[in-house]
């Protein structure tokens, strides 16, 4: 078949260059739906640029544009509004011309080279190498994924040219990702030291499955002109050892790699003592080399998610097993060391109906045709127990309740093996009571964890925690063995609550919730422990103000001015407008903020609520001072969530992935899923 294409169906120009052909009026036509999206210019705000009327986004704060191209793209990237320019009749003819040449094209056979070049055109090797890359890091794809013939069929039939465009070699794959991590890199190292809050850290050691021990360093920080929180792993790297000055010494490394080691913030961290020390380390560091004061008391954040696990251990295992022994019972699980033993079941019969219920779950896995049987009962499994967290003992206890008829079946046929494990009616009922006990601990573990929780939340939710412990002690008084336990667990959760303390930070995120402020305090707290705490934050807040821009103008606090989406009839704006005042010099803002009515800013965060523009030019230094604490996360459970997604990595036929690939595949994992880098790879 003949490849050339026959000139005469060249004879009409392929393109049209479509800011010449474009008639005035398609242009008033798409871009009255684009202005349909503007609002007129608030008080304040200008309404040219120069000789340019300027266009104010009616879904923003203070957004504005010149040019309906730069608005249109406004409203694709942060309102997923897609405007799409009407086509003009000269544009639609051409359009038209295009399809008829091509379809003489077809009928003649002379399509190949067209198709050829088109198909070429649509692929862009650097977009789709990077594509490629995130695939297989966020969906913990092999590497020889490039190998499979599957994968390249699947791959010609999106786009018959692009097997010249994807590599077949696994090899290379690594080096894309080697490449791909020093691209993106660069661009979180830019967003790290343009941070409006400090950068805090959470981090936690990890032993992966090929027996690499592993420093989780995980930074949460509020991005310049964002309004909201922000995480990125920054380092997975290999330590020798959990001691403070092993963390310190890969650590460092990590944050004058990122140009941030004067911009550290909080540490966030369990209550080892290791990371007591880690702290003290990088305030003699910042002191001596940077000239920094950082407190390591001061910023030494725990995690409100372990000082949980540490008070409901000492109430589920009180007197019964020691956490160090469950701990071994762990490991020689995982290394196949822990055979059938009497005198473990007999440890956690000692804790009574819930060691019991342990040893029942551990007798239904011990066998195929044991489990199969118990399916056929209750239709599912009963989860069994982690031994060192505690939610996975409360976990199981609810699911154990739930299917209690099965289990009583199970064992009346597995007798001879559980006659010291069956659960009576007694033990049925103590379960249910340690049941209802823990339904709240497990509440507050929610609404301690997750990327939206900060550090306003901790010391709210262990004011909640007392006042539980407190009712319960006096509510099971006469059951002795019980209300032991429970002052066991209240004992430990004190031990925690009091090393509060250490740090103003608490008090002042708990003050900065717009809906506390230090009337909570004033309501909630004991007397002698009120004006030592409000001094602290006090004392904290005059480090901020002076280093803090000038102050602005502002007006009144009123649930109105919350809403910037609400209408004000014309009678509430010239009230408005008659209460705006300039804050006397001698007025301070925190006593400002304090004095204020309270405001529940519902399901946003008391950071969204400080992130507000009305917030920022209302207390300006203030809104600084929050916006740094209220950025540090409650709890360091970012770092649990990379290493789960790090064990999905070291699959047991990837064992053989080094300690540098491992930490570039999830940190570009972290990134992409924290959508730092959204913005670049859309474009």
């Amino acid at each position: 078949m003949d490849s050339e294409i026959d000139p005469s169906l060249l004879s009409v120009p392929l393109t049209q260059d479509s800011t010449t052909s474009r008639p005035r009026s398609i242009r008033k036509l798409s871009a009255h739906e684009t202005w349909s999206h503007t609002r007129t210019p608030r008080e304040g705000e200008p309404e040219r640029q120069g000789k340019n009327r300027l266009f104010y986004c009616k879904y923003c704060e203070s957004y504005s544009a010149q040019a309906s191209n730069n608005f249109r793209d406004h409203l694709k990237k942060k309102h997923g509004i897609d405007i799409q320019p009407t086509l003009g009749p000269v544009q639609s003819a051409t359009l038209d011309q295009l399809q008829q040449l091509y379809l003489r094209a077809i009928s003649s056979g002379q399509t190949q080279e067209i198709d050829t070049q088109v198909l070429q055109k649509v692929l862009d090797k650097d977009m789709i190498n990077e594509a490629l890359v995130l695939l297989i890091v966020t969906r913990n794809l092999p590497f020889n994924v490039v190998e499979w013939p599957e994968f390249h069929v699947f791959c010609r039939l999106l786009n018959p040219e692009a097997d010249n465009f994807i590599t077949t070699a696994h090899s290379e794959i690594a080096k894309k990702i080697e490449q791909s991590y020093e691209s993106q890199k660069d661009t979180i190292r830019k967003i790290l030291q343009s941070a409006e809050s400090s950068i805090h850290l959470s981090l936690d050691i990890w032993t992966s499955p090929n027996k690499l021990l592993f420093l989780g360093i995980c930074a949460h920080f509020v991005g310049r002109d964002q309004g909201k929180l922000s995480k990125a792993l920054i380092g997975l790297r290999t330590v020798t050892n959990h001691s403070g000055v092993e963390q310190f010494a890969t650590l460092l490394p990590v944050l004058q790699d990122y140009g941030i080691v004067q911009n550290i913030g909080s540490i966030i961290a369990d209550n080892a003592s290791s990371n007591d020390t880690l702290c003290r380390a990088i305030g003699e560091y910042l002191n001596k080399e940077e000239g920094l004061q950082w407190n390591a008391l001061f910023k030494r954040i725990r995690c409100i998610g372990h000082v949980i696990n540490l008070a409901v251990q000492a109430f589920l295992f009180h007197n019964c097993i020691e956490i160090d022994q469950l701990g071994l019972y762990e490991i020689q699980e995982e290394t196949g060391e822990l055979a059938s033993n009497i005198s473990i079941q007999q440890t956690f019969r000692v804790m009574g109906p819930l060691g019991k219920c342990h040893n029942i779950v551990i007798h239904i896995r011990g066998s195929a045709a044991r489990t199969a049987y118990f399916k056929t009962l209750a239709g599912r499994m009963i989860p069994l127990d982690n031994r060192t967290r505690w939610n996975s003992w409360s976990y199981m206890c609810e699911v154990a309740l739930d299917y209690s008829s099965a289990i009583d079946t199970y064992t009346k046929e597995y007798l001879d093996d559980l006659q010291d494990d069956y659960l009576t009616p007694s033990d049925w009922s103590r379960l249910r009571t340690i049941n209802q006990f823990l339904k709240l601990f497990r509440q507050a573990t929610l609404v301690t964890q997750g990327h939206q929780a900060t550090i306003d939340r901790v010391l709210f939710t262990m004011d909640v925690l007392i006042k539980y412990l407190e009712k319960t002690v006096v509510q099971y008084r006469e059951d002795k063995e019980f209300c032991s336990r429970v002052q066991k667990c209240w004992d430990t959760f004190d031990i925690y609550y009091s090393k509060t303390d250490d740090s103003p930070l608490y008090a002042a995120a708990l003050i900065l919730h717009p809906n506390r402020r230090t009337r909570y305090i004033h309501a909630n707290w004991r007397t002698t422990w009120q004006k030592p705490a409000i001094n602290k934050v006090k004392k904290l807040w005059r480090t901020y103000r002076e280093r803090a821009p000038p102050l602005a103008i502002i007006g009144p606090y009123s649930k109105a001015l919350e809403d910037p989406d609400k209408e004000l009839s014309e009678f509430d704006q010239i009230v408005r407008d008659l209460n705006s005042f300039t804050r006397p010099a001698s007025q301070d803002e925190f006593d400002d903020y304090c004095s204020g009515e309270p405001y529940d800013p519902g399901d946003e965060s008391a950071l969204w609520w400080w992130s507000q523009e009305k917030q920022r030019k209302r207390w300006p230094r203030l809104s600084l001072m929050a916006i740094d604490i209220l950025s540090i996360p409650a709890m360091s459970d970012e770092p649990e969530r990379v290493f789960s997604g790090a064990r999905r990595t070291i699959s047991w036929d990837r064992s053989r992935l080094g300690a540098e690939i491992i930490e570039q595949v999830e940190c570009l994992k972290s990134w992409h899923q924290g959508e730092l880098l959204k913005e670049d790879f859309e474009k």
